[in-house]
């Protein structure tokens, strides 16, 4: 799908949940290959933890999205299943953050099935989809589901798990006209 033309799209990725270096790259690796197969390539701009004592802002070009990885969600406002939050054109840009409690509650509870490199690059994915599908709604069938099935799981431990064609091609147009 995606042409040599295409730029990859920029990716503002900040670990507030101090992610561990060699987990974070095998789900970023596991995460560009998920939209890598929707024909977008990425590219990760690592971002400083923003804190009173760090105010430095993150570098990236204007068309960059932004992710989170947070230790937890901030409040309870979200279902007990829910792996992340994605905030499509939120103020001057998209935002979208994933759960690590909630990833490793969920790879904890399926041992052997997916690993948590894995499922947290599937749940990295999921919530740059919907910003690049540019909604929070969710389908029946492939990466975008709601709430992934033990089958489901299974198929991501196995990379068979997708976003689905029609996702995918959104997705794909979606990526190249983001901040245009």
């Amino acid at each position: 799908m995606a042409s040599s033309s295409e730029e990859p799209l920029p990716i503002k990725l900040f670990n507030d949940a101090a992610v561990g270096e060699n987990l974070l790259h095998r789900a970023k690796e596991e995460a560009a290959w998920l939209l890598k197969s929707a024909g977008v390539t990425l590219t990760w701009v690592p971002c400083p933890v923003v804190t009173r004592k760090n105010l430095i802002l993150c570098q990236a070009p204007a068309r960059a999205i932004e992710l989170h990885i947070l230790p937890s969600p901030l409040t309870n406002d979200f279902s007990a299943d829910a792996m992340g939050i994605a905030m499509p054109h939120l103020g001057s840009g998209s935002h979208a953050a994933v759960f690590l409690s909630r990833v490793r509650q969920t790879a904890s509870r399926n041992p052997g099935v997916i690993d948590l490199s894995d499922l947290l690059g599937y749940a990295m994915a999921h919530e740059i989809g919907h910003l690049l599908l540019h909604s929070t709604t969710h389908s029946g069938e492939g990466l975008m589901r709601a709430d992934l099935r033990p089958s489901d799981l299974k198929k991501a431990g196995q990379r068979q798990l997708k976003f689905t064609l029609e996702q995918a091609q959104e997705i794909h147009l979606n990526a190249f006209e983001h901040g245009r």
